[in-house]
């Protein structure tokens, strides 16, 4: 027969998966939804049975006392302690068990990659999460001047925001256009490179499904440019 005590330890299962879930969904800095239903379920079963486990071990005894009892529900403060610590160990393993998946998987992933001989992968879903959410390029993203390039139009300017790397669409803000548009225009009249502020690409994001592409400068000759001028009025 199916009684409380049943429901207790049955919803006290599957809290662990929920908060793993709700973290990855909300609190993850880079979001999950997995589109796929079976692999999210999956992983927060597995994920259930890990603290289902922890929990069974750090309170061994008091499981003891609660079969020496007619219901579970006779000591109210330990079974308090008890969903309280399953709730606080399941929001600390999400964080680990996101660091896991995200940092050593990934390694194992590309270590095997190297072995077959394959190039290495992204290590969120994304190459546009890479470059937003893991600092993957740096200090070059710090005021960084881009072109971006589709369909035959150009853009120019300092990349002031960008879209959420979970957004399902692709946008971002440039400042200073007219100013950056006019370095571009010098650029272009120049015949000698070493004259031009911007002759040194550092990257360059193609997203292929998209038809665009974003090119990041080198800014070191810009920014001397732009000291040298602040000197000069002072």
């Amino acid at each position: 027969m199916f009684s409380t005590d049943n429901l207790f330890f049955l919803i006290l299962f599957i809290v662990p998966g929920t908060v793993l879930l709700l973290f990855n969904r909300f609190l993850k800095p880079v979001p999950i939804a997995e589109k796929d239903e079976t692999i999210r379920i999956a992983g927060a079963l597995l994920f259930s049975f890990i603290v289902f486990g922890i929990n069974s071990f750090v309170f061994s005894k008091d499981y003891k006392l609660f079969s020496a009892q007619d219901t579970i529900f006779a000591d109210t403060t330990l079974l308090l302690k008890i969903v309280i610590v399953n709730v606080a160990v399941s929001f600390i393993l999400s964080i680990v068990w996101a660091g896991f998946t995200k940092h050593l998987l990934h390694r194992i992933n590309n270590m095997v990659n190297k072995v077959m001989n394959k190039p290495e992968t992204t290590r969120n879903s994304t190459v546009w999460r890479d470059i937003f959410t893991d600092n993957f390029l740096g200090d070059t993203l710090d005021n960084c001047v881009i072109k971006v390039e589709q369909n035959g139009l150009i853009s120019t300017g300092v990349l002031y925001s960008y879209s959420s790397p979970t957004s399902e669409k692709i946008e971002i803000i440039l400042a200073y256009k007219t100013e950056i548009d006019e370095y571009f225009k010098f650029d272009a009249k120049q015949t000698d490179v070493s004259k031009k502020y911007f002759s040194v690409v550092l990257y360059e994001y193609i997203d292929l499904t998209n038809n665009f592409k974003i090119t990041f400068y080198d800014m070191t000759k810009y920014r001397n440019n732009i000291k040298d001028a602040q000197g000069n009025k002072e």
